[in-house]
C-alpha cells in the first residue's frame, strides 16, 4: 500500500500539470477569437482530440 501513494500522487501532479497547460492553451485561443468562432474552435477541438484517442480501448468511440 506505501508504494502506490507516491505513484498516485506522481499521476496526480501529471495529469494536474496537463490540466494547468490546457487551461493556459484554451484561455489563449478564446481571447483570440470572438463568440461564434470560439465555439467552433471548441467543436472542433473536442472533436480532434476524439478522432486522436480512436485505436484507444477505453476511448470514446470505442464507448459509442
Amino acid at each position: 500500500m506505501t508504494k502506490k501513494i507516491p505513484i498516485y500522487i506522481g499521476l496526480f501532479l501529471f495529469f494536474l500539470a496537463f490540466f494547468l497547460v490546457g487551461l493556459f492553451f484554451i484561455d489563449s485561443i478564446m481571447q483570440l477569437a470572438s463568440y461564434p468562432y470560439d465555439v467552433l474552435i471548441w467543436i472542433g477541438m473536442l472533436v480532434g482530440f476524439i478522432y486522436l484517442a480512436r485505436n484507444e480501448k477505453d476511448s470514446l468511440v470505442h464507448t459509442l
